[in-house]
């Protein structure tokens, strides 16, 4: 209880620091849409099932991360994205759910808020399928250990506001067990406070 009531105080100071102009600790919480590239054929065949003929289909996901800022151009981050790709046609259904948690270092170069991120990323993915060839499956990939790249342009950095908005991409591979992996592109907007 001691040490939960510890990690509260600490977390109470960052964000009481974080609103000063020293801005050691920042979270950024963004809305995002993408590509994913998947390998597994089993995923690829439900997917082209589903899309023979009409279909509709929605690429939309969040991104959530803590900043900590090591020194002037160097942050710390730990955060966690996920991104659902939902593809359906009347009935039939091939609905993915990839998630990963995440943490590494952001570098701005000394261009306005342009930074530079590599991540170490852990992750999974979900499939909820349900097509001609294949009755109602819900499985999970193995948890894989990728990497995350990304570019940003941070409209706080160097502001004195607290709260501004951020533009980004990512791409982040994971591999999935059994020699597959997926390839996750992604764009998104937050709020960077």
């Amino acid at each position: 209880m001691k040490k939960l009531l510890g990690f509260c105080a600490f977390l109470a100071l960052a964000f009481e620091l974080s609103a000063k102009s020293s801005k050691i600790v920042g979270f950024d919480i963004g809305l995002s849409s993408g590509l994913p590239v998947y390998s597994d054929s089993a995923v690829s065949d439900s997917n082209e099932l589903v899309n023979d003929g009409d279909f509709n289909r929605v690429i939309a996901g969040g991104l959530f991360d803590f900043s900590f800022r090591l020194c002037e151009p160097l942050k710390l981050l730990l955060g966690a994205d996920l991104l659902c790709d939902f593809i359906w046609s009347g009935s039939d259904y091939s609905n993915h759910l990839d998630y990963a948690f995440w943490s590494g270092i952001k570098a701005y170069p000394g261009i306005g808020g342009l930074n530079c991120s590599v991540a170490y990323a852990l992750g999974r993915r979900s499939d909820f399928r349900d097509n001609d060839a294949d009755d109602s499956i819900i499985s999970s990939s193995s948890w894989g250990n990728g990497f995350r790249l990304g570019v940003e342009y941070d409209f706080l950095y160097g502001s004195s506001r607290t709260c501004m908005p951020a533009l980004g991409f990512y791409y982040r591979f994971m591999p999935r067990g059994n020699d597959t992996y997926d390839n996750i592109f992604s764009v998104y907007i937050s709020i960077v406070r």
